[in-house]
């Protein structure tokens, strides 16, 4: 009866194991726990949300050579995880998501594909396999938005870089990007000489990426093409311009703001008219959304002061107002500023939020401890330098230079904006009035937005010099090419803000993971004892080559002129002997250091191997077998 009821048991558990096994691959398909500590694999809101509003399907590329990834296993996982997220994507996207990946072998047409649509390729090796780790995606009848390779430094980006390009894929076309600016930013002409001046470098680098709008500070609208606006230093804003700024920003337009109070391209830029200052209802307007721009005072940093020339036959000397700022000077992990290294700046005003405020206000960028204000009023720029420090007297307080602002803005024109009604004299009535009727037609007035109707978000940067080529990159001529070399990161800065802007509220939302390969530190540790081991060996091996090398030459220059063979004695036979001896022995310790290395790893590779597979499973084996000897136990004394 046992027996029969055993058996029977077993029959039902096997029955209980089918129907469980075929539930799970039908009914929980798709179904995945993410145990990762950061929730690798796990999308945010925003990328939902994104996916949510796409209007037409995407379709995904994924080119991954996974074949050629045999001996990087640092690569090959690294695609595996972007592999997955992708499907994760795919999974939640379902029909408006459609992945394909792609290995793309050698020679084949895939190969041609992916070099077609601008995939970047990287050599493994020596026999020339070219490795591909992108994505590609488009909708419909829309443009291709690519990333041409992953690369691993942004790992933790990488479900911001994801929907970024699904994002950008969903719109089709390049973004427009609309610039308002009283400086030569777009170019100009160099009055002393006559000459044409290019475009800065900041900017030729956003006409290369999107659609470049430029603002007149005298229109009276903003096109409805802008999606992200971008104020230079604007000055001379006539008010029709500053009401159509104010109901871009209520209406929820992202906008990049370089406002400096003490412009020093403008002063060196020379022309008939003098370069205007900032429009002062520039900076009550950002005054009326919290932001506080320091008009009377500039920053003065002893930490991070650049040095500049004072001329011929004299020493430089540290510039307390032109800041070379580093990642101690970051503040957060913001993917604006991530991965920067260096940024400089000139005569720099101090970004305050509001006391009433409610936006936003978060610091991208602060001066060090070692800063103070002191009154721009004072400051000539034809002065020595020396006469800044005699007056410094550092507070122990950072100042901010640029920060990220978002919320909801209410319209600084309550009740909309009427435009002047021009004085007409009487005398040319009817001459302007047959104008009149030739005209083009008036353009319909902007529906005025009293509160906010979605939330925006500004990145604001308390000086407009950080723009200017002088103080982040060198144009050098290279065979008649102009040839951009880059000493900061600034140019890279003004790339990742606008990148960044020009996201939804969703896309912008999303923020940086953390990294998918975790350090190994006991391996690491192995390894680098390792090496020191190695490289102390290989340095006594070098020391003894050098050795050899010059006794070799001293007796090359001890023979005769007129030998025509090199004669060594016995002694110094038996001397390079004992050398290549030892050089042999050398050898083989370095062998033994890496193998020892390897042994080392793989032992250790199998006792964990050992613990996740068998340790367990044998634990839980002397757990049962316990338990049943103690029911047996207590049967007996029973």
């Amino acid at each position: 009866m046992t027996l029969l009821h055993s058996r029977f048991g077993l029959v039902v558990l096997a029955a209980v194991a089918v129907v469980l096994i075929g539930f799970t691959s039908t009914g929980w398909k798709g179904v995945r726990i993410d145990l990762t500590q950061d929730g690798l694999y796990t999308l945010s809101q925003g990328s939902r949300n994104i996916i949510d509003n796409l209007e037409s399907p995407v379709a995904l590329e994924f080119y991954f050579s996974q074949q050629h990834t045999e001996d990087n296993p640092h690569l090959r996982n690294y695609g595996q995880r972007i592999r997955d997220v992708l499907r994760e994507f795919a999974q939640v996207g379902g029909d408006k998501i459609d992945l394909r990946i792609i290995d793309p072998e050698p020679f084949s047409q895939e190969e041609d594909e992916a070099d077609l649509i601008g995939m970047q390729s990287v050599r493994l090796s020596n026999a020339g396999d070219e490795f591909f780790l992108g994505l590609s995606g488009r909708r419909e009848g829309g443009e291709a938005e690519t990333i041409a390779f992953f690369h691993p430094n942004r790992e933790e980006f990488l479900e911001q870089d994801i929907s970024k390009l699904i994002y950008l894929a969903g719109r089709g076309g390049k973004p427009t990007v609309g610039i308002l600016s009283s400086l030569d930013v777009n170019g100009g002409i160099d009055f002393s000489t006559r000459q044409p001046t290019p475009a800065w470098v900041a900017v030729d680098q956003l006409r290369r990426l999107y659609n470049v709008q430029e603002i007149n500070a005298l229109d009276d609208r903003i096109s409805e093409e802008v999606d992200l606006l971008i104020l230079i230093q604007p000055g001379n804003v006539s008010d029709a311009m500053l009401y159509a700024i104010d109901q871009y920003v209520v209406r929820g337009g992202n906008t990049l703001v370089f406002a400096d109070p003490h412009s020093d391209m403008a002063a060196l830029t020379r022309g008939p008219t003098p370069v205007p200052p900032i429009d002062n209802s520039i900076i009550r307007l950002l005054t009326h959304w919290g932001v506080q721009i320091d008009r009377s005072n500039m920053i003065a940093d002893a930490r991070h002061a650049v040095s500049v020339s004072r001329g011929d036959n004299q020493s430089p000397v540290r510039h307390l107002a032109i800041q070379a700022y580093e990642k101690s000077n970051i503040v957060g992990d913001d993917v604006v500023t991530n991965k920067l290294e260096s940024l400089i700046f000139s005569t720099t005003s101090a970004i305050t939020q509001a006391s009433d405020s409610t936006i936003d206000f978060v610091p991208l960028i602060q001066s060090s401890a070692e800063s103070m204000l002191f009154a721009s009023e004072t400051f000539d720029p034809a002065a020595d330098p020396d006469d800044i420090y005699a007056a410094f007297e550092p507070t122990g307080e950072r100042h901010t230079v640029a920060a990220r602002v978002s919320g909801s803005f209410n319209t600084v024109f309550p009740g909309g904006y009427t435009p002047p009604v021009p004085e007409d004299d009487g005398e040319n009535a009817e001459e302007a009035s047959s104008e009149a009727d030739d005209a083009q037609p008036a353009p319909e007035p902007i529906e005025h937005i009293e509160n906010a109707q979605a939330a925006a978000n500004l990145i604001v940067v308390a000086d407009s010099d950080f723009l200017s080529d002088r103080l982040w990159v060198r144009v050098q001529n290279f065979f008649g090419q102009q040839i951009a070399q880059p000493f900061a990161d600034n140019g890279d800065f003004v790339l990742n803000a606008v990148d960044n802007l020009l996201g939804s509220a969703d896309l912008i939302g999303i923020r940086g993971r953390g990294q998918y390969a975790r350090p190994f530190d006991v391996v690491e540790q192995m390894q680098r004892e390792a090496d020191a081991k190695f490289q102390k060996t290989e340095r006594e091996l070098t020391a003894k080559l050098d050795g050899l090398e010059a006794k070799l030459d001293e007796l090359q220059a001890a023979k005769g002129a007129d030998e025509d063979a090199l004669t060594l004695n016995e002694e110094q036979l038996a001397e390079i002997e004992n050398f290549q001896a030892e050089k042999l022995q050398t050898r083989k310790a370095l062998r033994d250091v890496r193998h020892q290395l390897g042994s080392d790893i793989d032992n250790l590779g199998s006792w964990l191997k050992f613990i996740n597979t068998a340790l367990v499973p044998i634990l839980l084996t002397l757990v049962v077998l316990f338990l049943r000897w103690r029911r047996r136990s207590n049967q007996a004394l029973a």
